[in-house]
């Protein structure tokens, strides 16, 4: 549909065959609970770094942060500070079970289309 359209970031196997060029391995996100959330900090927090550098030097046209809002509003919020649209996608049911985070998103939202 969009030919010309670059897609990058973090992407899982469907992704990377539907033309998405990862960036590191989405496995490396996949973490449950507070003890493998702490015991992968610095890793996680090295990636979100890592990520930020990435767009900032190479801005997309629009970055849409996907799940994981622990992860990705953070990075959203550096990428708008420097002028970069951002979606964030999420599931509703995600969204359901803490409210908060709607009116949290909202206030940070800058852009507009």
């Amino acid at each position: 549909m969009l030919p010309q359209a670059r897609f990058e970031g973090v992407g899982g196997p469907e992704m990377k065959a539907a033309g998405c060029k990862s960036l590191f391995a989405m496995e490396r996100l996949s973490v449950l609970g507070l003890t493998e959330i702490l015991g992968r900090y610095l890793e996680l927090r090295r990636l979100r770094r890592e990520l930020i550098e990435h767009f900032l030097a190479d801005p997309p046209d629009v970055f849409i942060g996907v799940d994981s809002p622990g992860f990705n509003l953070g990075i959203e919020e550096r990428l708008r500070a420097a002028g970069i649209r951002t979606v964030h996608y999420v599931s509703p049911q995600v969204w359901a079970w803490r409210t908060w985070r709607c009116a949290r998103s909202a206030a940070r939202w800058t852009g507009s289309w």
